[in-house]
């Protein structure tokens, strides 16, 4: 029989010939006639006079238990994968801060092999609608974004003067058509954002935000993105 952790418990669910093998195991010399309460005492008291082995097995059932936890925390703590695609047309965003939008979408597959098969297909854009007002009916600046094919998220920087934002996913052809394939919820941006445009760029910073690097993240904004500041007057 495998030696084990003998514990009175363990002991007593064990049946009389197992007893016995465990009695033999431990060189105990059990008479015919002793009760199962005598030999479980018997193996008990042995027990305890073999500390190495009985260390040897609680050693294992440490290591037993810490494998148990380990399984049982990745269980509960892995994040299972999101799909690439719901295989719907839709587009959304969501503020990350007062200056910068994360826009996410997805594309049907059957959309998707229609439009790029089209031998007039040119790319996928991200067309930005900027209103000055929440109750413009027409927004005031337009831009598209060019996206890869693959690409499923975007991050957008806002014009201090927008006071409402929307998102269209649009396929642009070479014959100069244009197919939207949906369009976010207008989006309100906060108000008293700083204003960031060409003029900023003359400015004189602190000390501090030039050692951050804030002036030539504006500056690249400007140079690699000028849609951000297409409202400029």
């Amino acid at each position: 029989m495998e030696r084990v952790n003998l514990t009175r418990s363990y002991l007593e669910t064990l049946s009389s010939a197992d007893l016995k093998d465990l009695a033999d195991e431990y060189g105990i010399d059990i008479p015919e006639n002793l009760t199962r309460r005598f030999v479980i005492a018997e193996l008990l008291e042995a027990s305890a006079e073999n500390p190495v082995e009985d260390s040897f097995t609680l050693c294992e059932q440490a290591e037993a238990d810490t494998k148990i936890s380990k399984n049982l925390y990745q269980s509960l703590t892995s994040v299972p994968e999101l799909p690439f695609s719901y295989n719907e047309n839709k587009i959304n965003a969501v503020l990350r801060n007062p200056a910068w939008c994360y826009v996410y979408w997805d594309i049907k597959k059957s959309d998707y092999v229609n439009l790029t098969n089209d031998m007039f297909f040119v790319r996928f854009v991200i067309r930005t609608s900027y209103f000055k007002d929440p109750d413009d009916s027409a927004s005031c600046d337009e831009f598209d974004i060019s996206v890869e094919q693959n690409d499923r998220d975007q991050y957008v920087f806002l014009p201090a003067q927008a006071r409402m934002v929307q998102f269209s996913l649009v396929a642009e052809f070479e014959d100069n058509r244009f197919a939207e394939l949906a369009h976010s919820e207008p989006l309100l941006t906060p108000s008293n954002r700083p204003y960031i445009g060409s003029l900023f760029l003359q400015r004189d910073f602190a000390p501090i935000f030039t050692l951050s690097g804030l002036p030539e993240l504006i500056r690249y904004q400007y140079n690699e993105h000028r849609q951000s500041f297409s409202m400029d007057v």
